[in-house]
């Protein structure tokens, strides 16, 4: 379990105070793929996805994302294209 939130406190940090109670789509870089997010206490219980990117995500969606609701979009340093994806 202290493995577990140390884990989810190097990856997610303050982000996980705004990810609410709703599904979770996790987009890791490339390096991070392996990571088993659905083991991190704050995602355990969650309805979870993980995709290489945000547009495959809602591509394979097949439909617009909803227009009403909150959105919580978070790019880590040093992703030098993480910018332009969100």
């Amino acid at each position: 379990e202290a493995a577990g939130r140390r884990l989810e406190e190097l990856l997610l940090g303050p982000a996980v105070r705004e990810l609410g109670d709703g599904p979770v789509v996790v987009v890791p870089p490339g390096s991070l793929h392996r990571v088993p997010w659905a083991l991190l206490p704050s995602l355990r219980e969650r309805v979870l996805s993980v995709s290489p990117s945000a547009s495959s995500w809602l591509r394979a969606r097949e439909t617009e994302p909803p227009r009403s609701g909150r959105r919580v979009l978070v790019r880590g340093p040093g992703l030098a294209t993480g910018g332009a994806e969100v």
